[in-house]
């Protein structure tokens, strides 16, 4: 029955089968759609593979021909994937060794990584084209960041060095979404600052007399 099913059953039929038994809400939601989005690309990639003809040359083959589009650490996740499947189907006689033993990890060169701060120069030369007005407005936000040192969070409401100090730390949200929440780090001087009192919402200082 077994030798029956090993001849006529392809490979990612099976593993598409292995991922709804062994992974659907086993897994996070992210990580099943993965397992997904490895079966879609192992049917583009051997859409007649057939388990018993499943060995260590042709799934290296299977990797290196992945690995041509895909950088080195994508593909070792794409060989993780497969491997839990392909032990699985050892362990159950439709494969007569491991072919994944000794497999060797190949992938394109990474792609360059994308600068994802301002220079020292770049930010002056941003400050120096904000428009300040009278009222506060983005641009005054703007300058907030550059001189407040604020971090930017989108997953908790508050977070950094500091944080438990209440002169130190105010969050604001923005927009109706709620999704973006900035977090001021600074020192007690900016607290007199009328923006930041404006954007969040601290007392306005009472005038001394002299």
């Amino acid at each position: 029955m077994q030798q029956n099913t090993a001849e006529t059953l392809y490979f990612h039929e099976y593993f598409s089968d292995w991922i709804k038994i062994y992974k659907q809400g086993a897994v996070r939601q992210a990580t099943f759609q993965k397992y997904q989005l490895t079966l879609k690309r192992l049917v583009e990639l051997a859409p007649n593979l057939r388990i018993c003809e499943l060995d260590r040359r042709k799934y290296q083959t299977l990797l290196n021909d992945y690995a041509e589009t895909h950088e080195r650490q994508t593909t070792m996740d794409f060989h993780h994937q497969l491997k839990g499947a392909v032990l699985d189907a050892v362990d159950e006689g439709l494969l007569k060794s491991d072919p994944t033993r000794k497999v060797i990890i190949k992938g394109k060169e990474p792609a360059p990584k994308k600068t994802k701060f301002l220079s020292q120069f770049q930010l002056q030369a941003l400050l120096q084209n904000l428009a300040y007005g009278d009222e506060p407005n983005w641009d005054w936000f703007i300058l907030l960041v550059a001189k407040t040192g604020m971090g930017i969070c989108g997953f908790y409401p508050c977070c950094g060095y500091g944080c438990s100090h209440p002169l130190f730390l105010e969050c604001l949200k923005l927009g109706n979404s709620g999704q973006i929440i900035l977090v001021a780090n600074g020192f007690d001087g900016f607290t007199n600052h009328p923006i930041l009192q404006h954007f969040y919402g601290l007392p306005q200082p009472t005038a001394q007399g002299g």
